[in-house]
């Protein structure tokens, strides 16, 4: 497989995006990724006068979800490619305890982006 086109991770949330978003970066914040809109809403007080913004969880685990692209892409892509090796005979140069500390590794790189992506951070833009 040749090497994906897209930005190389890790991506993280970066500063604001718009008036209520957040932009999704890579490159350790050096590249723009994409922007998510309506991560936060405005919070006006009776009268109507801002008074500060309030998260949207939705928007939040959107905008982690698409940050964790990247680490979610190469988990499935190892696994993937273990379970090509796998219906053609097994890999040669692998017995089965290396096989088995690889997939291990390669669900671990799963389960840590998907941490990412389900663990509440704190909100700031």
């Amino acid at each position: 497989m040749s090497a994906p086109a897209f930005t190389p991770g890790p991506w993280s949330t970066g500063k604001g995006y718009g008036l209520h978003g957040v932009e999704i970066v890579g490159d350790g914040g050096n590249y723009f990724v994409c922007g998510i809109a309506h991560v936060e809403r405005d919070v006006c007080d009776p009268d109507g006068r801002k008074t500060g913004t309030r998260p949207l969880a939705r928007g939040w685990a959107n905008a982690r979800l698409i940050a964790a692209a990247p680490d979610l892409f190469a988990a499935l892509d190892h696994i993937g490619g273990l379970s090509r090796a796998l219906r053609v005979g097994g890999p040669d140069s692998m017995d089965l305890q290396e096989l088995s500390e690889a997939l291990t590794e390669a669900v671990d790189t799963a389960n840590a982006a998907i941490a990412r992506v389900t663990t509440e951070e704190p909100h700031h833009v």
